[in-house]
């Protein structure tokens, strides 16, 4: 039996964090948890931007320290503005920032590994700075690419702010000691941007797969809002600027004489509100907009779709990887990826045969395919189990939490930098089997 590496003692830093519903909170929380069963894990976040009823708590506290399930937690200062406010949003950055890098530099005496997301955009050049003062690994995960994503989302036009930005992710690319992609495309964009293509390594982001397990149709979400008797098309998640979430719109308007699909958007996002004027103007009577759902009480929303969608805009492959389809995979639901050919997503769901890929912006091939699929309840059943297989397989976050501690022990070791991702996914089906 090969010996385990000793404790590695990390140090993350991101913006968000249990309970905040911003999914790189999530997927960090859960990171973390599952690494300080074998390692002693560190996070800076700042307070939680919203209450449990979804409204902005005021809390002006400049530090606060918790333990969590094994994870030391330390809550500094941001302002509190809303996300849906550029200006807001750009300064909640500079004060977590500017907080985060000096909370950092005080509780990394003993790091020997700093980790960093891409939430807020610019907080990967604290986690540099904090690394290098203190001599440490700098490890950078990348869950968007920036400054692409904001400038093909309209967020930030071509000029000195995103000249600056690009530069400054460029460097950070050139001197992480390891970095992490979540999908292959992403992959090939980073290295693009210069990140040595053996730096960097690709780890999927997950899914609890014993959180969300399927369910039948007619569950008590589906009950309470009145689901079971339809064929039910089902977005859940951000209803933001990057899912196109008009295209869905207009395919349900195409679809407006068929009484019996209804399209259900679940969540929140600085779209809602826009979608629902359109969907009032246009009277639509089959869509409807419900809110986000309890980590507890997602088993069943997703269960209550016979058809889940996943949509990323045109321009956007590699930039940004919908997460969402792990948990529609977990859930076994069937996939319909309106997603470019290069996206992961769409890899993902041709590889493992758990739905069907369609043309993003195109609305009327979308109502096609679900006119069609929604008499195919032999194929919508087998591509839901084969999703499901393909979640505890591949996608779960035992195996993910897995391979970053694989890839952490490694760098600390001294070891290779990072995996291959041929590598990856040969490690990663010798855990799963």
């Amino acid at each position: 039996m090969v010996p385990r590496e000793p404790p590695v003692r990390i140090l993350f830093i991101n913006q968000y964090f249990n309970p905040d519903l911003a999914s790189t909170g999530q997927l960090l929380t859960e990171l973390a948890v599952g690494l300080s069963e074998r390692h002693s894990v560190t996070v800076v976040t700042g307070f939680p931007s919203y209450s449990s009823g979804g409204n902005r708590p005021r809390n002006w506290r400049l530090l606060g320290t918790e333990k969590m399930d094994g994870v030391r937690v330390i809550r500094t200062f941001t302002t509190g503005f809303s996300r849906r406010s550029l200006p807001g949003r750009v300064l909640n950055y500079l004060t977590f920032f500017a907080s985060s890098l000096l909370v950092a530099l005080l509780a990394s005496r003993d790091t020997e590994i700093v980790v960093t997301m891409t939430d807020p955009p610019i907080i990967a050049l604290v986690g540099y700075v904090v690394s290098r003062l203190r001599g440490t690994r700098f490890v950078f995960i990348n869950q968007d690419v920036f400054p692409e994503v904001a400038q093909a989302l309209g967020k930030l036009n071509t000029g000195p702010t995103a000249w600056l930005l690009d530069i400054l992710n460029r460097f950070l690319l050139k001197r992480s000691d390891g970095i992490v992609a979540i999908g292959e495309t992403m992959r090939k964009r980073l290295i693009d941007k210069g990140a040595s293509r053996d730096s960097v390594s690709v780890i999927e982001n997950w899914v609890d797969t014993e959180l969300i397990t399927p369910q039948e149709k007619a569950n008590p979400f589906s009950q309470k809002h009145g689901l079971c008797g339809r064929f039910v098309v089902m977005h859940s998640g951000n209803i933001g600027l990057s899912q196109d979430l008009d295209t869905l719109i207009d395919a349900a308007n195409l679809m407006r004489s068929n009484d019996q699909v209804e399209f259900v958007i679940v969540g929140d996002g600085v779209s809602k509100h826009r979608l629902r004027e359109r969907v009032k103007h246009l009277s639509l009577g089959n869509v409807r907009f419900l809110p986000y759902q309890e980590r507890e009480t997602l088993k069943h929303s997703l269960s209550s779709a016979d058809l889940s969608v996943v949509s990323l805009k045109k321009g956007l492959a590699g930039y940004i990887v919908p997460s969402k389809i792990h948990g529609i995979l977990a859930s076994g639901r069937p996939v319909l990826a309106a997603v470019e050919d290069e996206c992961e997503v769409a890899e993902i769901v041709r590889r493992e045969n758990c739905g069907t890929v369609v043309e993003p912006g195109n609305a009327r091939q979308m109502a096609q395919v679900i006119e069609a699929l929604s008499g195919r309840q032999d194929l919508l059943e087998e591509q839901g189990r084969n999703g499901r297989l393909a979640a505890e397989r591949r996608y779960s976050r035992r195996s993910a939490v897995a391979r970053y501690a694989n890839l952490f022990e490694e760098i600390h070791s001294g070891g290779r930098s990072l995996h291959t991702a041929k590598e990856e996914d040969q490690w990663n089906t010798q855990i799963d089997s």
